[in-house]
């Protein structure tokens, strides 16, 4: 008996490998076969210029913050902040960041006057971001870059009132 249950196994065993490499093995192309791991991924790109609202002259030392909301596996809503910049001499600024930017529940720019009355005291101000309002401007790889989006903002803020 246990003659017979061995060889069976063993017909069984030949036959499934021959199945095998007819059906599975023999489509599969190695060069196209790419080892991959993680989520795909872009670059985000957030430039821009800060400028007074009623002169129009341009504001250098304005802190620009993106920072995004995400809920995180027990529910709780944190807040994550990506990357800072400051205006310089001209109110141009750029900020890059990663995907974990644009898969959250909501991501946005805050734009605060940090230098006091130095060159002006302006209200703070923030712009809500949508991924579908940036531009593709590098294309992707052929894996799970998608490449490069960047968004233009053109900020006018205004001046303060002694309250």
């Amino acid at each position: 008996m246990k003659k017979l249950n061995r060889s069976f196994l063993k017909k069984m065993n030949a036959i499934f490998i021959a199945l095998l490499g007819f059906l599975g093995f023999s489509s599969c192309n190695p060069e196209n076969m790419r080892c991959e791991y993680g989520t795909p991924t872009a670059d985000y790109v957030i430039k821009g210029n800060v400028t007074d609202k009623a002169t129009g002259n341009t504001i250098s030392g304005i802190k620009v913050e993106i920072f995004s909301s995400f809920t995180n596996a027990d529910g709780q809503e944190l807040i994550y902040v990506h990357n800072r910049d400051t205006t310089d001499i001209r109110g141009n600024f750029r900020i890059t960041s990663n995907s974990r930017m644009m898969n959250v529940n909501y991501a946005s720019a805050l734009f605060a006057d940090i230098d006091g009355n130095e060159n002006g005291w302006f209200n703070d101000t923030i712009i809500n971001l949508n991924r579908q309002d940036f531009v593709q401007t590098k294309p992707g790889d052929s894996g799970w870059h998608t490449g490069e989006f960047t968004k233009t903002l053109n900020i006018e803020l205004t001046e303060r009132t002694e309250e």
